[in-house]
């Protein structure tokens, strides 16, 4: 697709106030490692809701529990990933104290794109609200059929799991992880954005692979955009989506169970 085709939908540049402007990406996110998507500490179990299971009518007597990938779980990672890309050009603006922006500290620089896009709140009242509107994306399949347990022992380094007095390790947790290979959609919604902010968080989206909790070790993941649509209103939700794969699915009575592959 060419960028050209998005044209009467992209801003010419920033301004203060909207003017109906909405491009939507449909994002495929797929698990390529075990994945940890909760929002509490160790031991907690996945994010899951019970949801209804399609948009027909006997799939509306249907409730299933989908795996959630909650909306602060995509945008952080994929924010960072663009701070790298400006800090390492230099593109990242000092604040009013001459401190490089950052995130978290209550002291944004308010000017670089980063700010302008994701929004920002300054402690002494200035705001930008974000331009990239997310909502949690849901799993094509049901949790059950794609979440397992993994026990975590600690080694010492002897290689075992008794210290040199021959002590067995009392380290021991039992934790659930998503499995590789599982297919989440996603819905993006971009406000009034220029082509080159376009590209930006397009950017950003394709080149995170890391996402959810110790993404040193696990986490791997893959983002396809499966399209692309310019219009004056938001699409269809991430669920409604995820209800209409379902009845797809079931219509042509394709496998429901894990691994799921599926043909884009």
């Amino acid at each position: 697709m060419s960028i050209e085709k998005l044209a009467p939908f992209f801003a010419p540049t920033y301004e203060n106030f909207p003017k109906a402007r909405t491009i939507g990406l449909v994002v495929l996110r797929t698990s390529l490692s075990e994945l940890i998507l909760r929002t509490e500490g160790t031991g907690e179990p996945m994010c899951r809701e019970f949801v209804i299971a399609g948009l027909t009518e006997d799939a509306r007597k249907q409730v299933v529990q989908r795996l959630v990938m909650t909306k602060r779980k995509q945008v952080a990672p994929e924010r960072r990933k663009g701070r790298e890309f400006l800090r390492s050009q230099e593109l990242l603006r000092p604040n009013k104290d001459g401190v490089p922006c950052a995130l978290n500290t209550n002291a944004p620089c308010e000017m670089c794109v980063d700010c302008f896009l994701y929004g920002f709140a300054a402690g002494g009242g200035g705001a930008q609200k974000s331009r990239i509107w997310t909502e949690d994306a849901f799993s094509l399949l049901s949790a059950a059929d794609t979440i397992s347990d993994r026990t975590i022992n600690a080694i010492f380094e002897t290689g075992t799991m008794r210290d040199e007095k021959g002590n067995a390790s009392t380290a021991l947790n039992t934790s659930e992880y998503i499995k590789p290979g599982v297919h989440f959609l996603d819905v993006l919604t971009l406000k009034d954005v220029t082509a080159d902010e376009f590209r930006y968080i397009v950017g950003n989206v394709l080149l995170t692979s890391r996402y959810g909790a110790v993404s040193s070790r696990v986490g791997r993941m893959e983002n396809q955009v499966l399209g692309i649509f310019g219009g004056i209103a938001e699409l269809p939700s991430s669920l409604e989506l995820v209800q209409a794969v379902h009845d797809e699915m079931v219509g042509s009575n394709s496998p429901m169970e894990h691994p799921w592959i599926m043909a884009c």
